[in-house]
């Protein structure tokens, strides 16, 4: 038997750095290029807490179950095969490519103050609670867009 060749740590390190930097100068350019014709000006997040029941707005479930449908009837988009409740109609039909729907969203806590912190943040916090006042030290999304975004338009609404 003819012993196999092993590639040691370093020869294996220094092969993932070049092709790192190939790679990084292959794509910064293009990145670059995709942000300076960038044609988005604005950017609405909305987040309902404990607001609009998903299944009632932006993915209702005609062919699911009675028990898991909810009572709305629902409505077609502008875009095949996506659909949003009755109550939204004047959204349905602009849809096109205005906005993106997130629809697979997870946290495996329980607790609706530690996934708000993580869908705020991008970070866990266990334990997060309103009495523990507990110590938030990821900023939120929106404090990232206020430190990126240029001081062009001032009195955006908070």
């Amino acid at each position: 038997m003819t012993p196999t060749p092993s590639l040691l740590r370093r020869d294996f390190l220094k092969q993932i750095a070049i092709g790192s930097g190939a790679f990084g100068t292959y794509i910064m350019p293009r990145i670059a290029r995709a942000v300076e014709t960038s044609k988005a000006r604005s950017c609405i997040y909305i987040l309902l807490q404990g607001g609009l029941s998903p299944y009632e707005s932006f993915d209702p479930k005609p062919d699911a179950p009675a028990e898991y449908r909810g009572e709305f009837k629902h409505a077609s988009t502008s875009v095949p095969g996506v659909i949003f409740s009755e109550h939204i109609p004047l959204l349905s039909q602009r849809l096109k490519n205005r906005f993106s729907i997130v629809r697979s969203a997870y946290h495996p806590s329980p607790s609706h103050n530690e996934a708000l912190h993580m869908v705020l943040t991008g970070w866990p916090c266990p334990d997060a609670s309103v009495e523990k006042k507990n110590r938030n030290e990821n900023p939120g999304i929106g404090s990232v867009i206020a430190k990126l975004r240029a001081p062009n338009k001032p009195g955006l609404p908070a």
